[in-house]
């Protein structure tokens, strides 16, 4: 889901807080639209509020995003040996499906951060029931929210604390923990990203109830159980702050982390997470983890996203046709000037040829035997001025007395030359041979061995085109 304005909005018992982000000229910019506390009394108006302002937008330039019922949702990385990307998402489902304690058919998946780990294929899981995705829709109902996507509250606090920090340390263990009066989510991860997540269900209300931080310390100490870590960093968000300011000091006293690890608390903790969820929907990132399908959408979405379809559907024909119409007029006019061009051809093949019906298709070939018949038969008067061949056989004599060769056999025409003699020896016998080539003939001298005189008999034969 990519929208060029979204509002996130972090909501629960405890109270709520609406972003607004918009991407302008290439930027994108956030605001705090509202915000509501446990004690207040005017949420719903402050609520309807906001609905108002979500409808000066149109559906199909907005998303709503609102975080999925963390206690209800499992978040853990997933493996799948052996294989590639495409064959591993269909293998990581039913792999999910064997380590869930319910039926992997009622439930939402989204499968993300996709990578390749040695010979397998790595994926980011989340997983949540319908029935309580359900109850969380029903509860933003009731606050006048309609979200077009639900995207994983774990998934959401761990880019906050990425896009503020920047990616975990080398050896280090990250907790990010998004706290409320209701609940606390912890994502927990590494230097290789988010590996899971813990919901504690009932914070600790004031430092001093030692119960309640007994289960939240013993919820972190099982999720980060069997590490190795050379240091801990805790990142805090969530509202109201001051209490967040609280929860993290008296939880840093309590894991005793001093110079071991370090603890971080957002800029703005209250908005921290409705500022990415509406950060997230703009930039595009709630393609791969909106827990939402198309046919939960609100129904105002769907009816203008069906509009826009329609109408780029209409658009995609009109196109379609004129881009028709523009081809067959580009079609038609090749289809003349092949026209054209083959009755210049066809006439031209007349004139060389001298003929009087030339066969389509063949204009070239028999344009081209025409003109060899005519030259045949003006063979004999093209002889008479050739030069005569008296010329070539006195330069034939002249060479032979001084080189002391004897010709017996001379055949000379304008065509071919055949010559038989010999001479002292076999570089003499080639003389001719060089005489001819110079005269334009492709001769070839074959000589024989050496008679008893001492003399070598040879022949030359030679044509000329």
């Amino acid at each position: 889901m990519c929208s060029t304005i979204s509002f996130g909005i972090d909501a629960d018992a405890s109270g709520w807080v609406a972003v607004r982000a918009e991407r302008r000229w290439g930027r994108v910019v956030s605001e705090t639209v509202g915000a509501v506390d446990a004690d207040a009394t005017a949420g719903g108006a402050d609520f309807a509020g906001i609905g108002a302002a979500m409808s000066r937008v149109s559906p199909v330039r907005r998303a709503v995003t609102a975080a999925a019922p963390a206690a209800e949702t499992i978040v853990r990385r997933m493996v799948a040996p052996k294989m590639g990307p495409a064959r591993a998402r269909k293998v990581l489902v039913s792999l999910l499906d064997v380590q869930l304690p319910f039926r992997i058919e009622d439930c939402a998946v989204v499968l993300s951060e996709w990578r390749r780990v040695g010979d397998g294929t790595e994926a980011l899981a989340a997983v949540i029931r319908r029935e309580a995705l359900d109850r969380r829709l029903a509860e933003l109902a009731a606050m006048g929210v309609a979200p077009t996507a639900l995207d994983v509250e774990a998934i959401a606090a761990w880019d906050s604390a990425c896009r503020e920090f920047g990616e975990p340390a080398p050896g280090e263990m990250r907790m990010v923990v998004h706290a409320t009066l209701e609940r606390w989510v912890c994502a927990v991860g590494g230097d290789t990203g988010l590996e899971g997540a813990v919901t504690v269900r009932e914070p600790p209300a004031e430092a001093h109830d030692a119960d309640a931080w007994n289960r939240a310390d013993l919820m972190f100490r099982t999720a980060t159980a069997g590490r190795c870590v050379e240091r801990e960093c805790w990142i805090w968000m969530g509202r109201p702050a001051e209490r967040v300011a609280l929860w993290s000091q008296t939880m840093a006293e309590r894991r005793g982390l001093g110079l071991a690890g370090r603890v971080l608390i957002s800029r703005e903790p209250e908005t921290a997470l409705a500022r990415t969820l509406a950060l997230r929907a703009v930039e595009g990132k709630l393609r791969q983890t909106n827990l939402l399908t198309q046919d939960e959408l609100p129904a105002d979405v769907r009816r203008a996203r069906d509009r826009v379809a329609v109408l780029a559907a209409g658009g995609l024909i009109a196109a379609s046709v004129m881009l028709l119409g523009v081809e067959a007029r580009r079609i038609s006019t090749l289809a003349q000037r092949e026209r054209d061009w083959a009755a210049q051809l066809e006439r031209r093949a007349r004139e060389v040829g001298g003929l009087g019906r030339v066969q389509r298709g063949l204009e070239v070939r028999m344009a081209r035997e025409s003109v060899e018949r005519q030259l045949a038969a003006l063979a004999p008067l093209d002889r008479l001025f050739q030069p005569p061949q008296t010329a070539s056989l006195a330069g034939l004599l002249r060479l032979a007395g001084p080189a002391q060769i004897h010709l017996e056999v001379v055949e000379l025409s304008d065509r071919a030359v055949r010559l038989e003699g010999s001479a002292p020896d076999r570089d003499a016998a080639r003389r001719p041979e060089e005489f001819l080539r110079m005269l334009g003939y492709e001769a070839k001298t074959e000589a024989g061995p050496a008679r008893p005189d001492g003399r070598t008999p040879f022949v030359v034969e030679g044509t000329r085109r």
